[in-house]
C-alpha cells in the first residue's frame, strides 16, 4: 500500500513542485490549502502531512497542532524556505524540511520519521524494533 501524503502550500508553484517530487518518489500525494486541507485529514487519512509555514491565514504550526488533533498519528512536516530550527516550534512538529528540496533530501526527511512508531497508548515514539513500548509496556501496532 502506498503511503498517503497531504501537502498543505497556498502557493500553487511550491505545493506542484512538492506534489511532483513525492509522486516521483512513489507516495501517493493530495495538493491542498489551508482552507481545506482539516476536510482531508478526516477523508483522505494520510499517513503524512507536509504543511507549509507561512500561509495567509495561520502558519504552519499552528495547522499542525489542528491535524493532530484530528489524526494524532500523522507525521506533520513544517515546510519552508525560511531557516527555522526546532527550538523555534513549539507544536508537534514532527520534522522541518528546507526548501527547495532534492529528491535525496525529501527521502532522507521521510525516511528519518518512517524509522520510528507512534505508541498508540501514550503516544511516544519507538523504535520500530521493539514490539512493546519501552515508556508504558503496550503492545506496539504495525498498522499505524
Amino acid at each position: 500500500m502506498k503511503k498517503r501524503v497531504l501537502v498543505v502550500n497556498d502557493s500553487k508553484f511550491e505545493g506542484i513542485i512538492m506534489l511532483d517530487s513525492l509522486t516521483k518518489l512513489g507516495y501517493d500525494v493530495k495538493l491542498t490549502d489551508e482552507y481545506s486541507a482539516l476536510d482531508l485529514i478526516k477523508t483522505y487519512d494520510p499517513h503524512i502531512a507536509i504543511v507549509n509555514y507561512i500561509m495567509k491565514d495561520t502558519t504552519g504550526d499552528k495547522f499542525i497542532m489542528k491535524i493532530k488533533k484530528i489524526k494524532p498519528s500523522t507525521d506533520c512536516f513544517l515546510s519552508s524556505c525560511n531557516q527555522l530550527t526546532a527550538n523555534a516550534i513549539v507544536t508537534d512538529v514532527d520534522g522541518i524540511i528546507q526548501t527547495p528540496v532534492t529528491l535525496k533530501e525529501l527521502i532522507k526527511v521521510i525516511e528519518a520519521i518512517e524509522k520510528t512508531l507512534k505508541c498508540s497508548n501514550c503516544n511516544s515514539e519507538v523504535d520500530k524494533a521493539f514490539n512493546h513500548c519501552p515508556y508504558c509496556g503496550s503492545k506496539i501496532s504495525l498498522t499505524s
